[in-house]
């Protein structure tokens, strides 16, 4: 399913994009979910804190290059419609 961010594009939610990720491995084993705030998610952070601080940086980067291509696709989308426009 798909989602609507602020700037008003839509992208893939990000459960569908983890199963599409792991949809073609064939050296991978299926985990139980571990819940944000469980018992179980304080140790994995404890023992990976600096690996969850690389995480989020680079979702936060990922989301900022996202919206720049988005933005460049759109702007490249408007000018070939005001070229077609300015031909005729």
């Amino acid at each position: 399913s798909k989602e609507t961010n602020a700037d008003g594009d839509t992208t893939l939610k990000e459960d569908d994009k983890a199963a599409k990720a792991n949809a073609n491995k064939f050296n991978s084993h299926a985990h139980p979910k571990v819940e944000e705030g469980s018992p179980e998610w304080e140790i994995l952070a404890e023992r990976n804190h600096l690996d969850l601080i690389l995480y989020d940086f680079i979702k936060m980067l990922y989301q900022k290059q996202e919206r720049m291509i988005n933005k460049y696709a759109l702007e490249r989308k408007q000018n070939a419609v005001e070229n077609v426009e300015a031909k005729q």
